[in-house]
């Protein structure tokens, strides 16, 4: 009996050592960068407009991880808050991703308490004979202003959607609603 236990001591130990050398390799997560509200294009990132997140399982294809430090050149693109950075996401800005802020009435009467400096906007135009059409889904709002029923939203787009604004703004054609993820 004796000559039998000493083996199976061996054995339990073994697979005892193998369990503990796999679960030091086991991946407990990746911890990757996300933007802390909505950028846009033209942007240099500070600490303040990034967040950390862990995630579990598989590696995030493309995500920049948290131990990797911030690109120091611009955003290529807008990203709404809580976007994936990936190292594409910087370098020259594209004339037409350019940041431009158009100043948008806001109808006499209508409110929107959730529209504030900081939040996000959809931004719709329509025509006579078509349906409304999103110009921009998430714009970031700069401020938010207004005395005797005349209120007004200033935006940050992308030279492109702040072009097709302004064409649907002397239109009349406008709607500002507040973003709701």
């Amino acid at each position: 009996m004796k000559e039998r236990l000493i083996p199976a001591a061996a054995v339990v130990l073994a697979v005892a050592a193998l369990v503990l050398a796999a679960m030091g390799r086991v991946s407990h997560g990746t911890t990757y960068w996300i933007t802390a509200r909505p950028l846009v294009a033209g942007s240099r990132l500070t600490r303040a407009d990034m967040e950390q997140i862990r995630v579990s399982g598989a590696p995030v294809r493309s995500a920049l991880p948290a131990s990797d430090p911030l690109p120091s050149q611009s955003l290529k693109l807008s990203l709404p808050a809580g976007a994936f950075l990936a190292r594409s996401d910087f370098g020259a800005v594209p004339a037409s991703r350019t940041a431009s802020q158009v100043e948008v009435p806001i109808p006499v009467g209508a409110s929107f308490p959730d529209l504030a400096k900081g939040s996000e906007a959809v931004i719709a135009a329509w025509g006579t004979s078509q349906p409304p059409q999103v110009i921009s889904p998430a714009a970031p709002v700069v401020s938010v202003s207004g005395q005797g029923g005349e209120a007004t939203v200033v935006i940050a787009l992308p030279l492109v959607e702040a072009e097709q604004v302004l064409a649907a703004l002397s239109a009349g054609k406008v709607a500002v609603l507040p973003w709701q993820p």
